[in-house]
């Protein structure tokens, strides 16, 4: 069964990315895979410093030589099980959102993005509804090794009727299937 992990770039409860993110995911269960959410904002990750972590491999027997934090060691292990990632962020200053591009630049310091498939989605009060996020967003993941199913989908301020719901649904769907035929069970 394809396992899937899903989070978003916003630590507000009632988010409007939080609730697109459970539309997407609800597309991948209909599809057949396993969907753990989690809440990045439960992981006390401090502030990425590029300059003062070293590469990490959770399975090596040696560390970098400034400590990584716990919270970044538990968060790429659970990266590292899944088959496939299912992201919700929103527009911020035309970029992902802090706490998201935070968490991704902890895990761009260990090998658990390279080759997992990722399927994004963004609401945002932008004109663009996400637009812009979702292209920084892809290159970003895409820099640190991932590959984006080519379906985003943003959604100006989480406001969603049947036709933008289906198509928020589907990138779940596709995630799934991608990862289904690229994954041998």
């Amino acid at each position: 069964m394809t396992a899937i992990l899903a989070f978003a770039g916003s630590a507000r409860p009632a988010s409007p990315n939080r609730a697109l993110l459970e539309v997407a995911a609800s597309g991948a269960r209909e599809q057949g895979a396993v969907v753990k959410v989690v809440d990045l904002a439960n992981f006390q990750l401090p502030i990425f410093d590029a300059d003062g972590v070293g590469r990490f491999d959770p399975s090596a027997a040696t560390e970098p030589s400034t400590p990584f934090p716990p919270a970044a060691t538990e968060l790429a292990a659970l990266v590292s099980a899944a088959e496939g990632l299912l992201l919700a962020s929103p527009e911020v200053n035309g970029g992902a959102a802090p706490l998201l591009l935070n968490a991704l630049g902890w895990l761009g310091a260990t090998a658990a993005l390279k080759g997992k498939v990722c399927g994004i989605v963004s609401s945002s009060p932008a004109a663009g509804g996400g637009v812009r996020g979702l292209g920084a967003l892809s290159s970003t993941l895409a820099a640190l090794g991932a590959v984006v199913v080519p379906m985003p989908v943003a959604v100006l301020n989480g406001v969603m009727d049947a036709r933008l719901e289906a198509r928020v649904k589907d990138v779940g769907r596709t995630l799934a299937a991608f990862i289904d035929r690229r994954v041998p069970q």
